[in-house]
């Protein structure tokens, strides 16, 4: 995975955590990084945003189940990140 691509998810989500960021820019954000993902790259962001959009599809209000999916998706991330390095 690109740094450039694992930086850009990882600003993203955490500017989307602190509500500097609105779910239409973080959307669009990812979808420029995906002009030049890899498949596997593009499989992630694609996860990334499934994940949150249904969770804030399912209940906007709750806070707390967005910020538990950015947690795992940020491990996740991290686990990917420490596979490829190996």
């Amino acid at each position: 995975m690109k740094t450039d691509h694992v930086e850009l998810l990882w600003e993203s989500l955490s500017q989307f955590e602190k509500n500097n960021l609105t779910f239409g820019d973080f959307l669009d954000r990812l979808g420029k990084s995906l002009e030049t993902a890899t498949v596997a790259e593009a499989k992630l962001i694609g996860e990334t945003t499934r994940e949150l959009d249904f969770a804030l599809t399912k209940c906007p209000a709750r806070t707390g189940n967005v910020r538990k999916i950015i947690s795992r998706l940020k491990s996740n991330l991290v686990s990917q990140i420490k596979s490829t390095a190996a």
